[in-house]
């Protein structure tokens, strides 16, 4: 069990400062995103898988802006070499909302619980190439001793984009970035990164 500090303004600060400068870049990857998403709606089921694409792609340059490089879009599909990454996310994000679902059905507790457990697990599959089960185990090692810090800073970032949502969702086009940057910080810093 390992006790990681740090510092919710200072994640915030970083999502912050990286989506002022790369604003341009991500605006483009929420449109095409928002277009790939949206017009998979009128599919019915078929836009859960493209969901877990624009996941995919979403986390692939997202790491690259946290890392320091300057991603293009092309870079949007740089996991795409092969059709592993995609099923190991999409067996992630079926068993993890499984798990937390059910577990809000189950009294909240329990699927607060797994939402904090296993929240990184999605990004172990773009980032490291895991298999499913390993980055589900690899999450959960991860968060260890680290429950509460992790559960208060998911609740800032909630509040973060329900205060973005309510000018008719345009304050979640800078909430959003800001928030999946911060987080993927958050990710690096648990790594040891």
């Amino acid at each position: 069990m390992h006790k990681h500090d740090f510092s919710i303004k200072e994640l915030l600060e970083f999502g912050w400062s990286k989506t002022k400068t790369n604003y341009w870049f991500i605006l483009q990857v929420m449109i095409i995103a928002g277009l790939a998403y949206g017009a998979s709606r009128f599919l019915g089921p078929v836009s859960v898988l493209v969901g877990f694409a624009v996941g995919i792609c979403i986390t692939t340059v997202a790491l690259m802006l946290v890392h320091g490089h300057t991603p293009a879009l092309t870079d949007l599909f740089a996991k795409y070499k092969g059709y592993t990454t995609y099923l190991n996310y999409a067996i992630v994000s079926v068993i993890n909302g499984i798990l937390v679902v059910g577990g809000f059905f189950l009294f909240i507790i329990p699927g607060i619980f797994f939402l904090v457990k296993l929240q990184f697990a999605k990004t172990l599959v773009v980032d490291k190439d895991m298999p499913a089960l390993d980055a589900l185990k690899k999450s959960w090692e991860m968060t260890n001793g680290n429950f509460w810090p992790l559960l208060g800073y998911i609740l800032v970032i909630a509040l973060i984009n329900f205060i973005g949502a309510i000018p008719l969702g345009l304050g979640l086009l800078v909430t959003v970035p800001v928030s999946i940057l911060a987080s993927l910080k958050l990710y690096n810093k648990f790594l040891g990164q």
